[in-house]
């Protein structure tokens, strides 16, 4: 008798704990890397005959790194659904071009600049609801807002060639991917992975074709995001 009323008891108190999933508001924070297979700024027949006067003969574009940190706000909905809201911070995103010009030397750029997206996430659990633990896909919109100014770094140099005003207010895009969440101490560990792209082009005001200076499309938005934090259920 004394075993069943404690079986009882333990699995009265699972039930309640797992209960409290439905309807449970989290915060946390993340940081993290992204791989940014992001492109653009592409100098054409016309734009290579007036950068700097002289025809552009070779032309590569090469992926860059950039440091990610989100902060986060989770409703669960049940064990299986849940909607999330973030600010993922997107630091100096962007991208490594050389140019090559006849009787001149090579000019290896870095272009970047930094945003504030703004996602809202649906999230799926796949694991049995009576784990504490969740793993599952995720995905959903996000409109990104540009911070600061474009900057072009010049590896050679060592020096900003210049840092040009984005003209674009804000870009529209969506994400994806996958993201886990594991009990330890109060709350839980968070991980999450995702790929982002955006709708269209980040455009700049660039004056590099003097004396002309008109906006330019210098960024078409396409990253590997990787982030761990915490979070806090109540």
């Amino acid at each position: 008798m004394k075993k069943i009323i404690l079986t009882t008891l333990a699995i009265a108190l699972m039930s309640g704990a797992f209960a409290q999933e439905n309807g449970q508001f989290s915060i946390g924070a993340r940081f993290g890397g992204a791989l940014g297979f992001n492109q653009t700024l592409s100098f054409g027949p016309w734009a290579g005959q007036n950068l700097m006067n002289t025809n552009v003969m070779y032309f590569s574009r090469e992926s860059a790194g950039n440091f990610n940190f989100a902060l986060f706000g989770n409703y669960t909905f049940n064990n299986r659904l849940a909607l999330q809201a973030e600010f993922n911070f997107m630091i100096k995103q962007g991208y490594e071009i050389r140019i090559a010009s006849p009787g001149m030397q090579t000019m290896w750029l870095d272009v970047d600049y930094s945003s504030m997206d703004i996602p809202i996430l649906l999230q799926l659990n796949v694991l049995n609801s009576e784990s504490r633990s969740r793993f599952g896909i995720q995905a959903g919109p996000l409109v990104s807002i540009p911070l600061g100014r474009l900057e072009v770094y010049d590896n050679r140099a060592e020096a900003y060639i210049d840092k040009f005003d984005i003209t674009t207010s804000a870009t529209f895009g969506a994400t994806a991917g996958i993201f886990g969440r594991f009990p330890v101490g109060p709350g839980h560990i968070v991980t999450d992975l995702r790929f982002i792209f955006d709708f269209s082009s980040v455009e700049a005001e660039m004056g590099i074709f003097a004396p002309y200076s008109f906006p330019l499309p210098v960024m078409d938005r396409l990253s590997l995001i990787f982030t761990v934090g915490y979070q806090i259920s109540f």
